[in-house]
C-alpha cells in the first residue's frame, strides 16, 4: 500500500486533514501476540459511564455499571472473531457503529476528532499497561483533565470504557446495552469522538476500549 493511498484512507475515514496531523496521532500499544487463547476464557467488563458538563461544578456519573457482560458471546465462538486492529480498522469500526445507531433514531451522525482520539488511546495505552479498567488514570488523571491536555476545549465531554471483549461489534454492544453507556453514545448533545483501543497479553483482561465524547464551543 503506498503512503498517499494511506494518507488519503486517513483522511477519508478519520478526518485528519494534514500529514502532521496524521503523525501526531497516539497509536496503540499491542503488548504480546493479539490472538484469542483457547485456553483461555477472559471475562468481559464495562465500568460505568462518564459524562461532564463543563459549565457544571462536577462531573456528573451514570450509574454505577461494573458489569460481567461475557454472556453477550458464546465464549466457544471468540476464536472466530476479529482479534488484530491495525489503528484505521477499530477507529472507522467503532466511528461507522455509533453512527449507525444514531442514524437508527435520527441523531446526528459523530465525527472524529483527533484530541479526543489521543485522549482515549492514551488512555487505554494506560489501562492495558498498567493492568486496570476504570476512568481513573495510574497517575491519577481524570477525564477532561486528560482530553484538555490533548488541546481539546468544549461545552461537555463523555467517556465509556471497556475491558476483555474481543472485537469492535463485541464492545459496541455491551455499551449499546447499558444505560448509562447508551445514554453517552446517543446524546444529542455529542458530536465528536475519539476511540481507543490497546492489547497486553500480560494482563487481566487481556483488550482495553475506551470511547471519549465531545461538544465543540462553535
Amino acid at each position: 500500500m503506498s503512503a498517499t493511498f494511506l494518507h488519503v484512507l486517513l483522511v477519508t475515514l478519520l478526518g485528519f486533514p494534514t500529514a502532521a496531523a496524521v503523525q501526531s496521532i497516539v497509536e496503540p500499544i499491542i503488548i504480546g501476540a493479539d490472538v484469542v487463547k483457547n485456553i483461555t476464557v477472559r471475562v468481559s467488563i464495562i465500568g460505568d459511564a462518564l459524562f461532564e458538563d463543563i459549565s457544571t461544578a462536577s462531573p456528573i456519573l451514570g450509574k454505577d455499571t461494573l458489569n460481567d457482560v461475557s454472556g453477550l458471546t458464546n465464549p466457544n465462538s471468540v476464536r472466530h472473531l476479529q482479534t488484530s486492529y491495525t489503528s484505521v480498522d477499530f477507529r472507522a469500526g467503532i466511528l461507522n457503529a455509533v453512527n449507525a445507531e444514531r442514524v437508527a433514531r435520527n441523531l446526528p451522525k459523530l465525527c472524529m476528532n483527533l484530541e479526543l482520539q489521543n485522549a482515549a488511546q492514551g488512555h487505554s495505552n494506560d489501562m492495558a499497561v498498567y493492568n486496570y479498567m476504570g476512568h481513573t488514570g495510574s497517575d491519577g488523571s481524570k477525564m477532561s483533565g486528560r482530553i484538555e491536555a490533548e488541546g481539546y476545549h468544549g461545552v461537555a465531554c463523555g467517556e465509556n470504557v471497556a475491558a476483555g471483549q474481543v472485537s469492535v461489534e463485541q464492545v459496541v454492544k455491551a455499551w449499546m446495552a447499558s444505560p448509562p453507556h447508551r445514554q453517552n453514545i446517543l446524546r444529542k448533545k455529542f458530536t465528536m469522538l475519539g476511540c481507543g483501543y490497546a492489547y497486553n497479553d500480560d494482563s487481566a483482561y487481556g483488550r482495553y476500549w475506551t470511547q471519549n465524547f465531545g461538544t465543540s464551543m462553535n
